[in-house]
């Protein structure tokens, strides 16, 4: 069933949360492995905005962005600071900040099927995208939030517009 836009606006593609499903073609083991390895080694890091030091602190899209080069093994590549709620405030500079990320690692929108690595892009009511998760092997969303850090979660609205699903051009992580 193709997805349905809830609204929409130029430049931007709003999605329904129920439409997302997880793809039923399993990972290639390598893949589990090496997105296990690279989740895990964040896991418990608390929430701190600008920083990426793995158990020390990390904001939701330098996680996801860290995890990703760690699956293709290369250094991470160097995020712009923004202020946290920019996808309230300036929703235009919010999806630029989005190009330049899925340009920085090579990806294309997908959906609705959710394979592991790849990265959900969500952001409040009304603003642009600002929270960003990446999907586990174990059909998990893995993402940071104040509260909890870096946690696992399942697909749930949030309260959060689904602003679309990124994966690596080709669907594959290079080792």
């Amino acid at each position: 069933m193709a997805p349905q836009a809830v609204r929409s606006l130029p430049g931007t593609c709003y999605l329904n949360w129920t439409d997302l499903k997880w793809d039923p073609v399993p990972s290639s083991p390598w893949v589990v492995e090496r997105l296990a390895t690279a989740l895990h080694r964040w896991q418990g890091t608390r929430y701190h905005e600008g920083a990426q030091v793995p158990m020390g602190g990390v904001d939701c899209w330098r996680f996801v962005s860290a995890v990703a080069d760690d699956m293709r093994g290369r250094p991470w590549v160097k995020l712009p600071r923004m202020i946290a709620d920019v996808a309230m405030h300036n929703p235009v500079k919010a999806r630029a900040a989005l190009r330049w990320a899925m340009r920085a690692h090579s990806c294309r929108r997908v959906f609705p099927l959710l394979r592991a690595g790849d990265v959900v892009v969500a952001g409040p009511k009304g603003g642009g995208p600002g929270h960003a998760m990446i999907a586990s092997y174990d059909k998990q969303l893995w993402h940071v939030v104040q509260q909890n850090g870096v946690s696992q979660t399942g697909i749930s609205s949030f309260g959060l517009d689904l602003f679309g699903v990124l994966r690596v051009r080709g669907g594959v992580w290079l080792p």
